[in-house]
């Protein structure tokens, strides 16, 4: 049963040659001029896409270079911050040596 099955179907769909005239409807149906392409029929396009992709670069340049700036400032804050609890500590150790002495001279130094 299953080869009466697998015939018919190769029997169903085995190729076939199209007509003549098949043939001929269907070179008739294409055109033989081609369409103006979109270039010529929208030449403001390129030149929009063109612009477009240079303000694109030049606003992720100055995105990119304004990323920087806040990383250099960021970094620079941070440096500065441990510049003055350093001075601060410095300081302070300085201050308790001038106490230090101003007591000793105080207590008959």
């Amino acid at each position: 049963m299953s080869r009466d099955l697998e015939q018919d179907l190769r029997q169903a769909l085995r190729p076939v040659d199209p007509s003549a005239e098949l043939t001929s409807k269907l070179l008739a149906a294409i055109p033989t001029k081609h369409p103006a392409t979109t270039r010529s029929a929208r030449p403001w396009l390129r030149q929009m896409a063109v612009a477009a992709s240079i303000l694109l670069a030049l606003g992720l340049s100055w995105g990119t270079y304004q990323h920087q700036q806040q990383e250099r400032a960021s970094q620079a804050h941070a440096e500065l911050l441990k510049a003055l609890a350093i001075t601060n500590r410095s300081l302070d150790h300085v201050y308790r040596a001038v106490q230090s002495l101003d007591a000793d001279r105080g207590h008959g130094g």
